[in-house]
């Protein structure tokens, strides 16, 4: 019983954390973006751009000596990472940005 309690608690955690995520669709004007091929089995590739942000810009970090250049502004990207999931799912690459990077 407790085994089945920690489980759906689990869950139900997962579910909360995964609700939190914006998800939108990517506007391309009148345009669309090609459709990948599936595979034999019907899958198809997947990739996903990770963004973490350092958002540190509060009274209490500045008293503590942190935000002081950036305070009032938009928080920085600090992890950007792509991630490519294979069709079949057996390989996954990521590629990690350094925060600085200029295209």
């Amino acid at each position: 019983m407790l085994i089945l309690g920690a489980g759906g608690a689990g869950y139900l955690y997962y579910e909360h954390l995964n609700s939190n995520i914006k998800k939108e669709d990517l506007t391309l004007g009148d345009k669309q973006m090609a459709d990948h091929k599936a595979n034999a089995a019907g899958q198809t590739p997947l990739n996903i751009l990770l963004i973490g942000s350092d958002a540190r810009d509060s009274k209490a970090n500045q008293k503590l000596g942190g935000a002081k250049e950036t305070f009032g502004s938009p928080p920085l990207a600090d992890v950007q990472m792509l991630l490519h999931l294979s069709a079949d799912r057996s390989n996954l690459s990521v590629v990690s940005m350094p925060r600085d990077t200029m295209l």
